[in-house]
């Protein structure tokens, strides 16, 4: 009797450890970018909406362009970001947090700039 309570003790335990670990990886892969000033609604200067998750994704309202990916090259101000649209558009973005604005270039040289709307 005293075997098998220790043996399903471990069990538990093992469960609960796995679960939690599980969890931590979970919440940390999907709340990297929380709170990351770039998340938002944007209105880019050719007046497309973009919108940027806190996924590490974003897109463009009206569907003219694929989904995009994001990550941040440099989290001192004024921040850096790379946005891939697709396998297509890479954007280089410098964001202005304070002034909710930023500015970008595309790697054929189109620079562009947009503003935090609500």
């Amino acid at each position: 009797m005293k075997h098998t309570k220790s043996i399903t003790r471990r069990k538990l335990l093992t469960t609960i450890v796995l679960l939690l670990i599980a969890g931590c990886m979970f919440t940390s892969a999907s709340t990297a970018n929380a709170g990351d000033p770039f998340v938002g609604k944007w209105q880019w200067s050719d007046g497309s909406i973009v919108k940027i998750f806190e996924d590490g994704t974003g897109l463009v309202t009206d569907g003219r362009r694929p989904r995009a990916t994001w990550s941040c090259s440099n989290t001192k101000p004024p921040r850096k970001y790379e946005l891939r649209w697709g396998n297509k558009w890479i954007d280089t973005i410098t964001l202005f947090a304070l002034r909710n604005e930023l500015k970008g270039i595309n790697q054929d040289g189109f620079e562009f700039s947009a503003h935090r709307i609500p």
